[in-house]
């Protein structure tokens, strides 16, 4: 019964907003921006950025000397408890995107970023596509992962989220901000997902300096080893440069 009950309440949850969204586009963007150099700011693209905008997105932060560490958390690896370990050492609080199956077979790990002062957001179930499944499906992969969630820690996700692979379209931002979600891209990230392919640590740290600026939001990945190895050096290098890291919940504040 209860099972059936939450059906039903996404079930007319998506009527409704079926009926918001019919005008808006559909078309997939794929979350991209040029890279920045000498502190610049990054951008997405002018259109990107105004879409973003109407939709109470984010991909950067305020324009000052503060930065944002986030981490998307499909699977674990084994790189992760030193990941925290270097947080723990700064005194950082991250925001870690999680999935259900993460959820599900990394109780230890949940646990110990909520114990630590982290943020856990949605990263959705499933790790679908959001512009290329239904709205019924979009609210139902969200709230489901939640569930998962609050069943292993009695604790309800944060109202950030990040679209699986950056993907996403008018609609699903649309879609979400109704629910309030708060979807959250990047401005600085490096390629570091090929478990079998990770960059050298000097590439990834390089990579990673060179694009500090005002504001940035930094993508990473929980199954990278290399993020795992120079994660102290790059929150070093950040406070030479005289940044420091605030968790996501800054960026809404007034």
């Amino acid at each position: 019964m209860k099972k059936l009950f939450f059906i039903l309440t996404i079930a007319f949850a998506f009527i409704g907003q079926s009926l918001l969204s019919e005008n808006l586009s559909a078309e997939t963007y794929g979350f991209g921006f040029k890279r920045s150099r000498d502190f610049i700011r990054a951008c997405p693209g002018e259109k990107i950025k105004a879409i973003l905008a109407q939709y109470n997105s984010y991909y950067i932060g305020k324009d000052e000397k503060i930065m944002y560490l986030t981490f998307d958390c499909g699977y674990e690896n084994g790189f992760t408890p030193q990941i925290l370990d270097s947080l723990k050492e700064f005194d950082i609080a991250a925001t870690f995107f999680v999935t259900g199956g993460f959820i599900k077979k990394n109780p230890e790990l949940i646990s110990r970023m909520i114990d630590e002062g982290h943020i856990l957001a949605n990263h959705t179930n499933q790790h679908k596509n959001m512009a290329k499944i239904s709205e019924e499906e979009i609210l139902l992969d969200l709230e489901e992962n939640n569930q998962i969630f609050k069943e292993a820690t009695g604790q309800e996700l944060s109202r950030f989220i990040r679209p699986p692979e950056g993907q996403f379209s008018e609609t699903s931002l649309r879609i979400t901000s109704e629910q309030n979600y708060i979807n959250v891209f990047w401005s600085i990230s490096h390629v570091d997902w090929y478990v079998d392919d990770q960059p050298s640590n000097e590439a990834s740290l390089t990579t990673l300096v060179n694009q500090i600026h005002n504001g940035g939001i930094i993508l990473l990945h929980n199954i990278s080893r290399a993020n795992a190895e120079i994660l102290r050096d790059f929150i070093e290098k950040c406070h030479d440069l005289e940044y420091s890291f605030r968790n996501l919940d800054y960026l809404i504040q007034d």
